[in-house]
């Protein structure tokens, strides 16, 4: 047959719906599996493992398959059906779902803080608007600039894509932590205010009528420009804290809303479908628009 008429784990026999042992087994695998944790995804990839089939045409398992069966009552008895699943497991079924769905609502929640709060126009640097085109399956999310002065007003920049490029931003850095490092230059001769005041100490010495106390003047000035720019040169702390942040980042389809808060700075949309992000360190990356299936 094409197509069960018959729920999976099901077969009638003489008139009577009875149990296929067979398909029983798989089912209650099903539940096991989702209550441990596993995702349907998950779940339908380790069945097509499997030399059982969900109907005779051969189609392989997928997880909407999967759903169906732990959302199907008749595993418990309803409608006369002989119960496979106990009202235990079907239980703790549903409270895996519900458990699932919120952390999914907190996890969208916390991406969509980090975007309002980060997403800056990579023109004109104003505020971006998430906006939405069409309804029901149709409906699709981007981000516009505010600034109806600004070119980038007239173009979208699609939520699917930088979704995506932020999720395997996330994950490159966890890959790599050392491309976060910045490379400082100290080299103090190399700074114009570095250079301006090694000058002016160099003439007060020089002539014979300046004071000491003016000379002594200047070499504080130029240890206070020297420590500024040392200050200003050294983020080891803030580099070694957005580390700490990805250390054991898991990989992930979606970014992290509560990681982009701590590590990311700005997120700048930019011409041409690109996005800079730049880190609470300075250092900044680029990622431009890739075909997404």
């Amino acid at each position: 047959m094409a197509n069960r008429y018959m729920a999976f784990g099901y077969e009638i026999i003489d008139g009577a719906v009875c149990i296929v042992e067979k398909e029983a087994e798989v089912v209650r695998n099903i539940y096991l599996l989702y209550i441990q944790g596993l995702s349907l995804q998950n779940i339908s990839d380790r069945l097509n493992l499997l030399p059982i089939a969900y109907s005779d045409d051969g189609r392989p398992w997928n997880k909407n398959i999967v759903k169906r069966i732990l959302e199907n009552p008749k595993y418990t008895g309803d409608k006369g059906y002989p119960p496979i699943i106990s009202e235990e497991n079907a239980k703790l079924a549903r409270e895996c779902k519900e458990k699932k769905q919120v952390q999914l609502d907190e996890d969208d929640k916390s991406r969509l803080d980090a975007y309002r709060t980060k997403i800056k126009c990579g023109i004109c640097g104003g505020k971006m608007l998430r906006m939405h085109a069409n309804s029901g399956k149709n409906r699709r999310m981007y981000w516009k600039c505010s600034n109806k002065e600004c070119k980038s007003n007239r173009m979208n920049f699609s939520e699917k894509t930088l979704n995506v490029l932020l999720a395997d931003f996330m994950n490159e850095l966890a890959d790599d932590l050392d491309v976060i490092d910045i490379k400082t230059e100290k080299d103090y001769e190399k700074s114009a205010d570095v250079v301006r005041a090694n000058n002016e100490i160099a003439l007060s010495i020089e002539n014979p009528c300046c004071e000491i106390e003016n000379v002594i003047e200047k070499i504080m000035n130029l240890a206070s420009v020297k420590f500024e720019q040392c200050k200003a040169g050294d983020n080891t702390a803030i580099t070694q804290k957005i580390k700490e942040s990805l250390a054991i980042y898991p990989k992930k389809v979606m970014a992290d809303g509560k990681t982009i808060e701590k590590i990311v700075r700005k997120i700048k949309i930019l011409p041409n479908k690109e996005i800079c992000i730049e880190l609470i360190n300075g250092k900044e990356f680029e990622r431009r628009e890739r075909e997404i299936g």
